[in-house]
């Protein structure tokens, strides 16, 4: 049985473009790839990646590559980031926020199981065996400890929560990197209501 859908016809133009966009493209040659370094310079560009004492970067406004002193680059960097001019330490991190807000909203998402265009989101495996998770809980739970993130790799690391507080209230309150401000820019960030 016929449904009667009529197909809209292509446009012609638009094909004809893409047929001879093929058609160029597949006429393109490309060569192999061949190193343009000899074997000294290959080894002593690894000694370069190596030196601990220095900085590879590649220049501001073209392709050239410059090798600067680490000690010197720290030392500019910390002094753009402290100038009051263009940056300013903020009082309060709103980050964890916005974590809570996003996870939320993708709780939301998982429960109502709303596909989004392609991206269907799907919950990770949990990887820890059922006595891991019960230990993960009960750690959770526990009000005189801190677990965090480490902030250079993947693990976990667990902290007295007296010491942490007093140690990042120091920081805070550390006068040379911080600065309380008068206005609080997170006035914009809606809140999602359960």
């Amino acid at each position: 049985m016929k449904s009667g859908y009529t197909p809209i016809f292509a446009n012609i133009a638009i094909e004809s473009y893409i047929f001879a966009t093929k058609i160029e493209l597949g006429r393109i040659y490309f060569t192999k790839f061949r190193d343009i370094l000899t074997k000294p310079e290959r080894m002593a560009l690894l000694s370069l990646k190596q030196n601990k004492e220095i900085v590879i970067k590649r220049a501001d406004k073209n392709s050239s590559t410059v090798i600067l002193d680490k000690k010197n680059y720290v030392e500019q960097a910390l002094a753009q980031l402290n100038d009051g001019i263009h940056n300013e330490q903020i009082a309060i991190s709103h980050s964890t926020e916005i974590y809570n807000l996003i996870e939320t909203i993708e709780s939301y998402i998982f429960a109502t199981k709303i596909e989004l265009g392609r991206i269907h989101l799907t919950k990770c495996k949990d990887n820890l065996t059922k006595s891991e998770r019960m230990t993960l809980q009960s750690l959770k739970q526990n009000k005189e400890i801190v677990i965090k993130k480490a902030d250079k790799n993947l693990s976990t690391v667990i902290f007295d929560k007296k010491n942490y507080v007093e140690q990042a209230l120091a920081q805070f309150n550390d006068e040379i990197h911080y600065e309380q401000i008068a206005i609080s820019h997170s006035t914009g960030i809606y809140h999602l209501k359960k």
